[in-house]
């Protein structure tokens, strides 16, 4: 469903995208402040009948109307997820009016989900959700093949495998004897940012420009938080990373071609169950297709893929990536692969590929 605006004391706030499952626009909305906080069935007696309440107050009574919401709900199911999304705090600008003390994320509307947002723009963000990505940012997840941590926003996928980022760093750092000097790159589907900055640091000689992309607005924030604190430290150089607005594979970049493209596809071919799975799974393998079909009208004549996919959903997954990629005309220059542990009861192993592709010139 896509998002819609609700009237909060005469001014319109967007419901992201991400959270109108449940809602529409007809919920009554209604605000709760100072004393009305603790006027705790008054509240939940307005969720439960479909209402939407915007909170506003000290974060210690706003934790406590949370936990309050949250034991009542229980009750209600399979509404209890509903609910507690229907418990909302207004944001502005990447901050969260009302809470004392003040609570700022940069990005905050797309880590919510939306690619763009007018400035001034009210936006109304559960509270669950605030929390859940409080949470998933607090946590730094470490990355040997850049020697430090990067964050990740909620429904990103985190770089837990470090066989496969040490494959891509390889294969990105071999790219420096073909690629010129200011070479542009792009890092597609870029996640949590790991790649994107692997690029700028393995190339950095070079001083290139790299680009990164997202289908999902969370990954593009998460990106660009890494990014932000890659450039403060000095850990890369300033202006070498440009963080676009998400889209849909190569619908963000135009018609603008690179020296070298990087993509670790989706590799899991089944249906999407969540919006986690967005970014992981590739039902009959449709994006992996769509991108090999477009990818060579983007690539310079003497231009370079790193692609990166996984047996996961067995072998002949594999093979046909290969097929696919041959029939839009790439060659395969260097192979390089890993054995990896996986969670799954039924397949505790898969092997990573990372390929270093060219156009098949013969």
């Amino acid at each position: 469903m896509p998002q819609f605006s609700l009237k909060v004391d005469g001014e319109e706030a967007v419901v992201p995208a991400k959270f109108t499952e449940g809602l529409h626009e007809s919920c009554p909305v209604r605000t709760f402040v100072g004393r009305d906080l603790a006027r705790y069935d008054r509240i939940f007696s307005h969720l439960a009948s479909g209402g939407i309440a915007v909170i506003s107050g000290p974060v210690t009574a706003l934790n406590k109307l949370l936990v309050y919401v949250q034991r009542r709900s229980t009750d209600l199911k399979p509404r209890s997820e509903s609910i507690l999304s229907q418990l909302v705090v207004l944001a502005r600008n990447d901050n969260c009016e009302g809470i004392d003390p003040p609570v700022r994320i940069p990005y905050l509307h797309e880590f919510c989900g939306e690619a763009s947002l007018a400035k001034d723009q009210a936006l109304l963000v559960p509270l669950t959700a605030l929390r859940s990505l409080q949470d998933a940012l607090a946590q730094k997840w470490q990355v040997d093949a850049l020697g430090t941590w990067i964050v990740a926003g909620d429904d990103v996928i985190t770089p837990k495998s470090q066989e496969t980022t040490g494959l891509f760093r390889e294969a990105i750092a071999a790219q420096k004897l073909c690629l010129p000097r200011g070479a542009q790159v792009l890092d597609m589907g870029c996640g949590s940012g790991v790649l994107t900055l692997l690029a700028a640091v393995s190339l950095e000689d070079l001083k290139p420009k790299v680009n990164a992309t997202d289908v999902m607005p969370e990954a593009t924030a998460s990106t660009r938080l890494n990014v932000a604190r890659f450039a403060d430290e000095g850990l890369i150089a300033p202006n070498t990373v440009q963080v676009l607005t998400a889209g849909n594979l190569f619908d963000p970049v135009g018609d603008a071609c690179f020296d070298l493209i990087i993509f670790n596809a989706p590799w899991v071919v089944a249906p999407v169950g969540s919006r986690a799975d967005i970014s992981l799974n590739d039902p009959k393998q449709k994006t992996i297709a769509r991108f090999l079909e477009e990818m060579p009208r983007h690539l310079e004549r003497e231009g370079r893929l790193v692609l990166g996919y996984a047996d996961n959903s067995g072998q002949g997954a594999v093979d046909r990536v290969l097929e696919m990629a041959e029939n839009d005309g790439l060659r395969v220059l260097k192979e390089r692969s890993v054995r990896v542990q996986t969670h799954r009861k039924k397949r505790k192993w898969q092997r990573i590929y990372v390929w270093e592709m060219g156009r098949n010139v013969d």
